[in-house]
Order: structure tokens, then sequence, then C-alpha cells
């Protein structure tokens, strides 16, 4: 069936919704040389729709041919909005174009353009070299280049910075000796090679970033994705089953607002709980599901607890237990239709028995040593002993806690922990498709936390997706994570090892 004018205009708005500021700003640097910068210029980052008007203007879309919005896309990483343009709205014929490098000075052409003509490769090892920037090199670069103030505050991104050369002469495809001198003095020699790779032969430049993600094998993820539910017990009353009384989770909401931060800036929508008793936990997920179920428009669901807790169950402030499986259950196909075939993503920050993994342990070290915690190579932090009850008081003055109920006097056995691990496998983990479980720590051991900085886990988890989810699938990064807290041990030589579990049938990407 030929498209249709309202389909073409649908595509164009839907991909406008999912579109970030940045990703706009994106858009807008790889089409440079293209497009006069002055008519980019002119489009608010905030107004995806006005860039869009802009390439129907020089015929690099239109209604019979979005080819080359498929290639920009897949430039700035926007793999999941390439899924959104059909194969009837994209050709390959090509057509003759005044290449002046500023299409202001094109002549009329019928048709539209080919993909290759609105991205060259010049713009895209530009893209590739201000992605791979960080902060700090783009700050010394600055600083190098004496920019005034007014200027530079509007230059946070290496895009914004190569414009900035661009514009007083300083880079040009013919010219990059003054870019090249820059990141050596910054000691980027990774990049310098990038670049003359490049030059030696401009006619088998850097290719364009691959389009490697089949949308069939993708869960289908649209903006805004959907909830973001984050429980966080800090404070504890009563005792629990055992008698036992449980410590306050301080530096736990550290934790908090990283989470908060992280979902909101993946796209979800945030609901955040602290210090709710066990039945006001049971009570939150009911609701949850009830709003998720009337919306009906949700992509994806992530629920994050942090606690204490135990094998296959998590405690309230009231330090009553609530067991993961009721929660988990809750959010099935039968229970959250609206769900149905969607992915659903739990991270549960708790400890799952009372043992500590051991690792190495440091050089001298006499129990009071310091260790950072993963992922943020923060300020070093004590480490002590959560296992003994008489040890409560010691755990609430040094760095370093467990978010485990304490442990009795006799010390668990390995034995007695398989035996409760396989109970625990056939009531709590999924047993339906499209669930991703993360565990901060393996079955039977403790998690640590620090006072100050938050708990591994999700330390890890939060630095780990807040860089690498324009690129990599969930499942690629839970695999970071596990190898950025397995790195991390304390100073008695005490290690974690998260243990994501999962059903999920297809790839997941932010």
């Amino acid at each position: 069936m030929a498209p249709t004018g309202t389909q073409y205009k649908k595509i164009l708005k839907e991909i406008a919704d999912n579109l970030t500021f940045s990703d706009v700003g994106s858009l807008k640097f790889v089409c440079r040389g293209k497009i006069g910068a002055a008519a980019l210029d002119k489009v608010p980052n905030r107004e995806p729709l006005k860039l869009f008007k802009l390439l129907e203007e020089r015929l690099f879309i239109s209604q019979e041919d979005l080819t080359c919005l498929r290639c920009i896309l897949e430039q700035i990483q926007r793999i999941d909005l390439v899924g959104k343009i059909p194969d009837e709205f994209c050709k390959q014929s090509s057509v003759d174009v005044v290449d002046s490098g500023d299409m202001e000075s094109a002549g009329p052409v019928s048709g539209s353009v080919v993909a290759s003509d609105v991205v060259s490769p010049y713009r895209v090892l530009l893209k590739t070299v201000a992605d791979e920037l960080t902060s700090d090199s783009i700050s010394e670069m600055k600083f190098l280049l004496d920019v005034p103030d007014g200027i530079g505050e509007k230059l946070q991104d290496g895009q914004s910075l190569f414009t900035h050369l661009e514009g007083i002469g300083k880079l040009s495809e013919d010219n990059f000796t003054d870019l090249k001198d820059l990141l050596n003095d910054v000691h980027r020699m990774d990049l310098i090679r990038k670049i003359e790779e490049f030059s030696i032969n401009e006619a088998q430049p850097i290719p364009p970033l691959q389009y490697t993600r089949d949308p069939a094998s993708c869960y289908s993820m649209q903006r805004p994705y959907g909830f973001a539910l984050i429980i966080n017990i800090r404070i504890f009353e009563g005792t629990t089953e055992d008698g036992y009384v449980l410590n306050e989770r301080r530096g736990s909401e550290v934790d908090l607002e990283n989470l908060n931060g992280l979902w909101e800036d993946l796209g979800f929508i945030v609901e955040k709980y602290e210090n709710l008793k066990a039945h006001r936990i049971c009570t939150v997920v009911t609701d949850m599901v009830m709003k998720i179920n009337k919306n009906q428009g949700s992509s994806c669901f992530v629920c994050c607890i942090m606690t204490h807790g135990a094998m296959g169950k998590i405690y309230g402030s009231d330090s009553n237990f609530v067991n993961i499986k009721h929660v988990t259950d809750a959010f099935k196909e039968a229970n959250c239709p609206a769900l149905a075939g969607k992915p659903k993503l739990f991270f549960i920050q708790a400890c799952r028995g009372r043992q500590k993994l051991t690792g190495r342990t440091l050089p001298g070290s006499t129990g009071s040593s310091n260790t950072a915690t993963p992922a943020t190579g923060v300020a070093p932090t004590t480490t002590h002993s959560t296992n003994a009850a008489m040890q409560q008081q010691t755990q609430q003055t040094q760095g370093l806690d467990a978010d485990a109920v304490p442990a009795e006097p006799t010390a668990t056995t390995d034995e007695d922990d398989n035996v409760n691990d396989t109970a625990f496998r056939h009531t709590a983990d999924p047993n339906e498709a499209h669930f991703l479980l993360g565990y901060s720590t393996a079955p039977g051991y403790v998690s640590m936390r620090s006072i100050d900085h938050g708990t591994w886990y999700v330390n890890a988890l939060v630095k780990i997706f807040g860089k690498y989810h324009t690129t990599e699938d969930v499942m690629q990064m839970m695999v970071r994570v596990n190898g950025k807290v397995t790195e991390a041990f304390s100073a008695q030589g005490y290690k974690q090892c998260p243990v994501p579990v999962f059903t999920l049938a297809k790839s997941i990407y932010f």
C-alpha cells in the first residue's frame, strides 16, 4: 500500500515526541555542512518538528522517502526511532545535488536526496570524536583556547565546542591541526589516531555507525516509557519475627536521589516512597498496578526496592517482612494486562542471607583499612563485620554497613544456604516471560552499603546505565554492573556479587 500524507505526518510527530533536547542538537550537528549553519541555528532544540520542516524544504526528506532521516537517527544512536520508519517510506534512488558545503546554494532538484548526501564522513568523524570527550577534557580544551566566559558557558559538550572551532576558523574538513594539538594537550591520543586514520585516505573515511539492532528482536519502547517505582526503607521500628532490631540504613538516601535522577533522565515517570510499613508496601504495589492498567500507555515498568532483607523477603519500616514474590506476582500478565509482553525490571538492594563473600585482603589490613565504593572511586569508607548481633553498635559508627538481619550466634552453613536457595528459587524467581530481577547480591550473602555514598550495587547501576544507555541494551549494562561491583572489596577482603535473573525475550534499549 502506498504511503499516505497522514501516515507520514504521524511518523514525524511520533519521532519528534521521542527526541530529547540533546538529540535535536546532535541531529543539527550532523547536518551541518549540508544545510547552512544560519538555517540550522534558527531551529530551537526544543522544536524537532521545525528541523523536520527544514529537511523537507531542502528535499532531504519527503512523503515518498525518509531514508535520510533514518540515516541521521542512526548517527545519533537513536536506533529505536529508526524502527518507527516503515520500509515503504524509504527509497534508495539518487538525484544530482550541488555539493557546495552549504545547501543554501544548491540548485533545484526533484524527488529527495539520498542518505549519503545528508551526512558527510567528516561530520560522522566529528560526532564520533565529540562523543568520546569527557567533561574534564572539554573544560581543559576551553581553557587552552582561552574562550571568554560568556561563550564558554554555551560550550558544554564536544559538538558545541567543535562548532565554535569551525566558526573561528580552527577546524575544517581539510584542517585538523588545531584540534589535534588540543587533543594532544589533554592526552587524548586515541582520538588523534581516529583523525589521522580519516586523513590518510579521505576516499575511504571512517564508516558511519552501523545499524546493528534488529527492531524485531527489541522490545518496542516509546517515551515516556512508563512508571519507575522506587521504595527506600531507611528507618526501622520494632523487631523482626525472630526478635532482632534492624539498624538504620544510613546512606540509603544517596541511592534514592541517584535512582530518581537516573530514571527521570532515561524517560520514566518516577514515583518514590520512603519508610513504608510492610502493609503499605503491598498497598503501593497494588495502587501502581491499577494505575498502569488504567493508563494503558506503558512500554516498560521499573521497580527499585532498597531495604534490609533475607532470603526471598524484604522488610518494611515496622520490621515486618514482605515476600519478594508477592511484589513481582502483582505485575504478571494475569494481574497487570497492560504490561503483557512488555519488560518488567526489578532491582532489589537488600541482603539475601548473613554470609560474607570473601575475596582478597588488602596488604597489611588490620580490619580498619579503607576502600572505595565501585563505579565512583569516591572517598574511602571503613569496613567491618555485620555477622553478630553484639556488633550493631559498631555498625552504626563505621563507614560500611550491610543490609542484613543480624546473624544468630551460630553462623549459617553453606549447606543450609543451598537448601534455602533451592526453596527460594521455586517461589521468588520469575516463572513468566518478560521479567528481570536484579539482585544486589548472591543467595545467602550480605549486600554492602556506604553510609556516605550509598550501596555498591546502586552506585554501579546508576553509573553504568547513565553512561551506556544510548549504545547498549539492558543485559549488556547488567554485565557491566556485575563487573563493577565484583571489582570492589572491603578492607577485610569481603566482596559482593550481584545476580541478575531474567526471562526477557528481547533486548531493551532506552
